[in-house]
């Protein structure tokens, strides 16, 4: 095992090794919010982890052996790991499907926003026929529904309308 410190990655033998391996079991416990009791269950393995990642497993590092255990162990009960818990696409994922799915809905319409403001000016003055204004309140409109609460809504239409209008009449 290594200890990154100021000065470089070190190397980390003999009870020095048990203190770093307490230290990542703690760090990994703060990190997702395990109860305490949890963690004080832990301490009884600490020195046998430490002392068994020397071997190693076939296949994998200890870096490796020691993340896989402590996240099976830990943070299993917790939350939803992944299938491969190495990919960060598939933290992402799980994440995503798991706890973030109410959020889906602005996902959703930021990628329907970035297709349709493709053929669409930002700068309302920038637009010189009626049917391409039209298409820039139509977007702006959609995008206030999509993003604004219900209740201020209204101010944000009667911005986007006051501006329609002015830019209606200087392009008669």
């Amino acid at each position: 095992s290594s200890f990154r410190g100021p000065g470089g990655s070190h190397a980390v033998h003999g009870p020095a090794r048990i203190r770093v391996a307490m230290l990542r079991r703690s760090t990994l416990i703060l990190a997702l919010g395990i109860p305490a009791a949890v963690g004080q269950h832990a301490q009884a393995d600490d020195k046998a982890r430490a002392t068994h990642s020397d071997k190693g497993a076939v296949g994998k590092s200890p870096g490796e052996e020691d993340r896989d255990h402590f996240l099976k162990e830990y943070a299993s009960p917790y939350v939803t790991l992944p299938k491969n818990v190495s990919d960060p696409d598939s933290w992402r994922d799980t994440f995503v499907n798991e706890y973030a799915a109410a959020y889906m809905h602005y996902i959703q319409a930021g990628e329907r926003a970035a297709k349709r403001d493709k053929s669409i000016p930002m700068n309302v003055e920038d637009i010189h026929t009626k049917a391409k204004l039209k298409e820039w309140r139509d977007a702006n409109r959609e995008q206030v529904h999509d993003f604004v609460p219900k209740e201020y809504r209204a101010f944000a239409y009667g911005s986007i309308d006051q501006l329609y209008e002015d830019n209606r009449d200087r392009i008669e």
